[in-house]
């Protein structure tokens, strides 16, 4: 029996100095884990503010709802939902976050360019426009922002107003590396402006004037001027040199080709690249030329709208204003099937340029039937781009 308990002993203090080394582990795992959990208002917008830049936008929004209910007052919470809001496809709610936010802080710059990019998602152009004035008048460091008022100038047929936006940030991209797109842009507006051979000299003397840009840019300048690029297999090059193709296309008026260039680079491109929303802007344009503004489904349903959709805007020299549309009226139907921002995007998407797809409206509670023939007017093309205010 002595001999067993003697045996036993050592045994039992190995299992316990085992269970205590897990236990303590299992401490220290805790310990970490909880340290690295946000605490207070400011650590969880933090947290949600990198969960918005990782693509999570469910945990961004839970995290960022923590940070709002500890402090209702926290006007940078509410500007970083709105954030989220507009990159999840919810306008609507990123406009009363936004709202909030100014309600708080009314010189907030970011609340109201985060309003603009809502209000642009609405199609509510006008408005959009004012609200990025308003936060450069506020902050006109806001690089963000004034990139996003050159490209909706571009896209309400500004090109000259738009050219001057994109040397704004230009002239920003010499110290953010974010705006290396810039120089593309000018080449875009200026060669749509109708002066293309002047366009790619600028390119090629804005890109040699920056060692990251010549490495990042040299074959679309090539490509830009006609020339023969060097092959390259990523996603986002062949998406930029099929979108620069259809720049080039519509410079010549060839739409067709430009609108199946255009569906190439939206296509090929990265999730929330430049290019997917610069092409997908543009196509939006040269096939149909307006923004419907879908009702917002957070009201209650015994809310009417009236029948249909809202155009929020129509490009009056794109296909819809030859169609005699207007943003007084509704859409009702797409094609003999109920009007919805889908079927509007499969138009867009896939519908044959020259091809006739017949609507219905509601004008002033008016039924009205209008055909809009894809791809038609005149938008982006040199002789159509003059500024129109």
């Amino acid at each position: 029996m002595a001999d067993s308990q003697r045996i036993r002993a050592p045994l039992d203090r190995a299992r316990w100095s085992f269970l205590v080394v897990v236990a303590v582990g299992v401490a220290v795992t805790i310990a970490v884990k909880l340290g690295r959990l946000p605490t207070g208002a400011r650590g969880y917008a933090n947290r949600g503010v990198a969960d918005m830049e990782e693509g999570r936008y469910e945990a961004a929004i839970e995290n960022l709802d923590r940070a709002i209910a500890m402090d209702q007052a926290y006007a940078d919470a509410r500007i970083a939902r709105a954030n989220v809001w507009t990159r999840d496809g919810h306008p609507y709610r990123a406009l009363v976050d936004a709202d909030a936010a100014l309600k708080l802080d009314a010189g907030a710059a970011k609340a109201k360019y985060i309003r603009g990019v809502a209000l642009r998602q609405l199609g509510r152009y006008d408005a959009a426009l004012q609200s990025f004035n308003e936060a450069l008048n506020d902050d006109p460091t806001l690089g963000k922002a004034s990139l996003a008022r050159a490209n909706l100038l571009f896209d309400i047929g500004r090109l000259d107003n738009a050219l001057t936006g994109y040397g704004i940030v230009w002239r920003f991209r010499q110290v953010d590396e974010t705006f290396f797109v810039a120089p593309l842009l000018i080449w875009a507006t200026e060669t749509l402006l109708g002066n293309g051979d002047r366009a790619g000299a600028e390119l090629a003397e804005r890109v040699r004037g920056s060692l990251p840009d010549r490495a990042r840019l040299a074959s679309f300048v090539a490509e830009a001027k006609g020339e023969a690029p060097a092959a390259t297999n990523d996603r986002e090059s062949a998406a930029v040199r099929s979108w620069i193709d259809a720049v080039r296309s519509l410079a010549k008026g060839r739409r067709t080709e430009a609108i199946e260039e255009l569906r190439a680079a939206v296509s090929t491109s990265p999730p929330e690249s430049w290019v997917r929303e610069r092409s997908r802007s543009m196509l939006e344009i040269v096939t149909v030329g307006l923004r419907i503004q879908p009702d917002n489904p957070d009201l209650s349903s015994s809310l009417s709208f009236g029948p249909g959709l809202a155009i929020g805007w129509v490009r009056k020299d794109g296909a819809a204003a030859a169609a005699g549309l207007t943003t007084a009226d509704r859409l009702v139907r797409v094609a003999d099937a109920a009007a919805s921002s889908e079927a509007l995007s499969a138009i867009v998407a896939k519908a044959a340029p020259g091809s006739e797809i017949a609507l219905e409206l509601d004008r002033g509670g008016t039924p009205v039937r209008a055909t809009i023939v894809v791809g038609g007017g005149t938008a982006l093309t040199p002789a159509s781009s003059s500024p129109t205010r």
